[in-house]
């Protein structure tokens, strides 16, 4: 199953989601740009998304940006 089909199945059960992002390898613009991907699809569909164990890196690089939208635990 892909990561879209399976955010769309969890969405499908609870429209609050928490994703773990302790082992994500990669902290660069392209992870910005999947962190406010899925934010925006679990909006679309009612719901919303939390990240946790996010890395001061890319907290930084998201306010950097002005990613408020974006909700970091």
């Amino acid at each position: 199953m892909s990561w879209r089909a399976s955010l769309e199945q969890q969405l499908s059960l609870d429209t609050a989601i928490t994703i773990d992002l302790s082992e994500l390898d990669f902290e660069g613009s392209e992870a910005l740009a999947l962190l406010v991907f899925l934010t925006r699809s679990a909006r679309a569909a009612g719901g919303g998304v939390r990240f946790t164990a996010v890395s001061d890196r890319l907290s930084q690089m998201a306010e950097m940006a002005e990613l408020s939208m974006l909700e970091f635990n």
